[in-house]
């Protein structure tokens, strides 16, 4: 239930179209994620941040090559882009 929760909550981030656009009882693709899968991911939402935040989970369990994000990633609801969110002076 969490991660179908996670999902949802991923999925409405990334919509580049309103909702009144979309076919009604129609599954439809909205993006490609460039980040990748992961398995069991923290997410919140962040209120100061004013950005869901994404942390942890397994990456290395899909067939991906990299490069692979940082271990963090944000995103501000409704742009449909996630950041890694690197420590100061790391990046």
């Amino acid at each position: 239930m969490r991660r179908l929760i996670a999902v949802l909550v991923l999925a409405g981030c990334a919509a580049a179209v309103r909702a009144g656009e979309l076919p009604v009882n129609r599954w439809v693709k909205l993006a490609e994620g460039g980040i990748g899968p992961r398995s069991a991911p923290g997410l919140v939402y962040a209120p100061k941040l004013k950005r869901l935040v994404l942390w942890g989970g397994a990456i290395s369990l899909y067939p991906k090559k990299g490069p692979f994000p940082y271990d963090v990633l944000s995103a501000a609801p409704g742009s449909g882009e996630w950041r890694n969110e690197f420590p100061a002076g790391k990046n």
